[in-house]
């Protein structure tokens, strides 16, 4: 077992495969069948032919023993036993036969095809080579045996037939007057048996072939492959590719094996697919608490785990006004934040709605926003949902994703605990955005800006880097309010504010530090260009009437600006406040509507 990223491999031996034991197996099981299938045909073969051959010489030797007899008719001198071996020859070659012998009752061979054997005795009794000659076998009785050359012979035994002609020369009729024996050679049997076993083994042979070659492309294309094909996508999965599928498709068992591997890794990949979204969701949770943070990561979050084609996500501000944002497949998420409830961002004519891409979204996120509960669409391009983030049955804020590719696996379970995470999130987010913001303003509240103050001079500290404070005031502020009234003067600070943060860059800070009274925090800035700065914001603040509403004149606001540049040797936070707030009240003295610097 050898250990890799991911997973584990086995790593077998070419003979301990499955198609290799499977390919021996079957080799082996055919070797046996077919030499047991090929004994037993020839056995009986050779049984059969044996069996013709034998039939066929009986009969041969029954008609040589019947012509020879009646031929013997004539007496039994010497010219006739000559006349008879004459005729014994010309049998033995009509017949294919080795030799003729014709015996007398005692044994004596009288005539004969090779006539070294006449005169000759052969014993009756007892003696295998002479079968029948006792009368002990039916006629005609014959033998298969070996000569001392090697050579097979069949014999074949037939009395010689006896009649009333024979009472002229022989005074009764005895059991027999003697014998006919036939020798047939069986070398060509043999010969012929063993090219008929030599045809048998060859077509045994070849259909031991075919068969395995079938058996082969069989178990190839239903087992081997498929097996494979599994084992492959396994290895896969294990090494850490969760979209891993086994393409098994046949319809057997295992194809339900791989059906079962599937659905294991549906189920593995949806919850990886979980366990991430939620631990990333977690952690980016943790990491930025403050609401449009939280929202921005949120999306990116989505976009990096499910690839939706469009996400958004709204969140209710502790002040009833709303935060969201809107990613696409690429680049930042889209920033909105306004004082508009949730319930009329979500509307189908605010500036959210005209964001998203979908024609499904506005019914889609109505009909989610109404029952407060899960909605979902499957379309040609995805899935698309709406996930409420919902407390105490209040709606807190509201998930969207268009199009989810189908690759993705999103179940229903994943998505409910998704809203449970985002639940205690978004509280958590409102909650720290709530502590830590000005509820007027919308900028950071005074005890924000001095740990964020606090940090930015450590940071410039110990990395040797440039750090800018700067204090602002709304000039001639009380005049507003006395002249317009509060709600005239709350409206003042809502502009003032979002033009001082506009005119800054996203690494700097705006907090409102009291009153009317604003701090700017911008690091890594060159300390050559704080008069430039500082001109910047001042003029953006008074570039052009502030509107009142209800009726009333615009009003024209300008802001005195101090700012002063950290020194490492002598400046902690406080110190920096002092400093830039001295370069305030220099520019109030001076005159208002005006930027003094301590460098």
């Amino acid at each position: 077992m050898e250990s890799r990223d991911g997973g584990s491999e086995r790593k077998l031996k070419p003979w301990n495969t499955l198609g290799a034991m499977l390919g021996a197996g079957v080799l082996a099981f055919t070797c046996a069948a077919g030499a047991l299938v090929w004994g037993i045909v020839a056995n009986l073969a050779e049984r059969e032919f044996t069996q013709q051959e034998t039939n066929q010489a009986r009969t041969i030797s029954t008609i040589i023993a019947r012509d020879l007899g009646e031929h013997m008719l004539a007496g039994g001198g010497a010219k006739v036993w000559a006349e008879i071996s004459t005729e014994a020859r010309q049998y033995v070659e009509m017949a294919g036969a080795l030799r003729l012998l014709a015996m007398n009752a005692n044994g004596t061979v009288k005539a004969a095809s090779d006539s070294v054997a006449v005169v000759r005795r052969i014993e009756f009794r007892g003696n295998p080579d002479c079968p029948g000659c006792d009368w002990s076998r039916t006629f005609p009785a014959s033998s298969i045996a070996t000569d001392a050359n090697g050579t097979s012979r069949l014999r074949v035994v037939n009395p010689i037939p006896t009649s009333q002609a024979c009472l002229g020369c022989h005074t009764g009729l005895e059991t027999a007057r003697g014998f006919i024996v036939v020798d047939f050679d069986l070398s060509p049997l043999a010969r012929a048996g063993e090219m008929r076993n030599r045809i048998i083994l060859g077509l045994g042979l070849g259909a031991t072939v075919v068969l395995l070659a079938l058996l082969t492309f069989l178990l190839r294309r239903l087992v081997i492959r498929p097996v494979t094909k599994l084992e492959q996508a396994m290895d896969r999965l294990a090494a850490g590719n969760l979209s891993e599928r086994a393409g098994v498709a046949v319809n057997n068992e295992i194809g339900v094996l791989a059906g079962h591997f599937n659905f294991m890794a549906d189920s593995l990949e949806s919850a990886h697919t979980e366990s991430t979204l939620l631990y990333k969701l977690v952690v980016e949770a943790s990491k930025k608490l403050e609401m449009t943070d939280f929202a921005k990561n949120l999306c990116n979050v989505i976009q990096e785990n499910l690839f939706p084609r469009q996400s958004m996500f709204i969140l209710e501000n502790s002040s009833g006004g709303s935060t969201c944002a809107i990613s696409g497949e690429a680049g930042e998420p889209f920033m909105l934040v306004g004082d508009d409830p949730l319930e009329d961002a979500l509307a189908r004519e605010s500036v959210i709605m005209h964001q998203l891409h979908s024609h499904s979204a506005p019914a889609l996120l109505a009909e989610a926003h109404r029952t407060q509960k899960l909605q979902t669409l499957t379309e040609p391009q995805g899935l698309s949902f709406a996930l409420p983030v919902v407390a105490e049955a209040r709606m807190l804020g509201l998930l969207y994703c268009c199009a989810v590719p189908t690759r993705v696996l999103v179940s229903k379970d994943l998505l409910q605990n998704l809203g449970v995470h985002l639940m205690l999130a978004a509280n958590n987010s409102r909650h720290y955005t709530g502590a830590i913001t000005d509820s007027l303003t919308r900028l950071g509240n005074k005890q924000y800006g001095l740990v964020r103050l606090e940090e930015a001079v450590f940071a410039a500290k110990r990395y040797h880097t440039e750090l800018v404070l700067a204090m602002c005031d709304i000039d001639f502020f009380k005049t507003v309010n006395d002249s317009y009234g509060h709600l005239a003067g709350d409206a003042v600070l809502r502009e003032v504010a979002r033009r001082i943060k506009d005119s800054m860059r996203k690494a700097d800070t705006a907090v409102r530090y009291g009153g009317e009274e604003f701090m700017l925090i911008i690091p890594q800035i060159s300390i050559d260009s704080l008069a430039k700065i500082g001109e910047k914001i001042r003029a953006c603040v008074c570039a052009t009437p502030i509107k009142l509403g209800r009726g009333l004149q615009p009003v024209r606001v300008t802001m005195s600006v101090g700012l002063a540049a950290y020194d490492a040797k002598t400046d902690s936070g406080q110190a920096l406040i002092a400093r830039a707030d001295a370069a305030l009240y220099r520019a109030k003295q001076g005159g208002r509507d005006r930027v003094e610097v301590d460098y």
